[in-house]
């Protein structure tokens, strides 16, 4: 896995450094170096910015519920090769590191191929 970590605030710098080194690196995931620019080779690039209404979706600085977004933007067959991850700082700036940390576990979660709960119906 290869990734680069796009002009991130120091705390979610922080957190995708701590997600890569103590969630995925001690996996059997084989962790890369990370690139100095992200390139076609990538596999993963992280992003914060304060997002309003990105993608459709309605981020936290604007009223909405989103804080973060896995999106693959390169598919090989049924399996995404390159994700970007993207954090809003709306609500990042504010969250205590433990909360930062779990948002970049779980997004870096989805470049791995792992998938949201399925969604309950309501009755």
């Amino acid at each position: 896995m290869s990734f680069h970590r796009s002009s991130l605030t120091t705390g979610m710098y922080n957190a995708v450094a701590s997600t890569i080194n103590n969630r995925i690196g001690p996996t059997d995931v084989t962790v890369s170096a990370e690139q100095a620019a992200f390139d076609g080779n990538t596999d993963v690039v992280y992003f914060d910015s304060n997002y309003s209404n990105y993608c459709g979706f309605l981020w936290n600085g604007s009223g909405g519920a989103a804080i973060g977004l896995y999106e693959c933007q390169s598919l090989s067959g049924s399996k995404c090769q390159s994700a970007w991850v993207r954090f809003d700082t709306s609500w990042t700036d504010t969250a205590t590191d433990p909360w930062r940390r779990a948002l970049s576990c779980h997004e870096s979660g989805h470049s791995l191929g792992l998938l949201p709960p399925p969604q309950r119906k309501r009755a």
